[in-house]
């Protein structure tokens, strides 16, 4: 009786661990890629300007919005001199007279600030959701070697499904 016990936990456990390693992954990039369809898209967090409320591997979702439509106390992603994003807080707005508007950010931990010229018809990208080092695992899932383990494990745990339900048992010894 215990050994049928154990036995059948263990066709029961094998199955969840091996959705497991399919669903959390797929869950976590649908969501990713879902939120492309609604405008979102994700921006990971480098340094510690902006801590607490932002930190270095922090996944941050930014949706493109026009200048108009930004507030102060907004945190936003502007491109920075050819180094990529700078994601600091928009900490004053001012409308210009010919077609643009002054806006000042700065890191939460920073001393200064960043002065910026951006006209009317442009849109910024602001901060809506932030997921605490999520952003390590979406620069993780970018790279080839990520994406082909993926494929991988999903193609192992197919076979291993597969095995299971015909009720095969692995052959032990020396491959051949």
């Amino acid at each position: 009786m215990h050994m049928s016990n154990s036995r059948n936990i263990r066709h029961q456990f094998l199955p969840g661990v091996l959705l497991g390693l399919i669903l959390a992954p797929t869950i976590f990039i649908w969501l990713v890629l879902g939120s492309f369809f609604f405008g979102y898209y994700p921006v990971v967090s480098h340094g510690n300007s902006m801590e607490p409320a932002l930190r270095d591997g922090d996944a941050i979702w930014v949706k493109q919005l026009d200048i108009a439509k930004v507030n102060v106390g907004d945190i936003v992603s502007l491109p920075y001199a050819g180094e990529g994003l700078i994601t600091h807080r928009v900490v004053h707005m001012e409308s210009l007279s010919q077609g643009s508007y002054i806006v000042v950010t700065k890191g939460d931990a920073n001393q200064f600030a960043e002065l910026w010229e951006i006209g009317t018809d442009a849109t910024v990208a602001v901060t809506f959701a932030r997921a605490r080092y999520a952003g390590y695992t979406l620069e993780f899932l970018s790279g080839i070697p990520a994406r082909t383990l993926l494929i991988g494990a999903a193609v192992a745990t197919v076979i291993a499904m597969w095995v299971q339900r015909k009720g095969m048992k692995p052959i032990k010894g020396k491959a051949i």
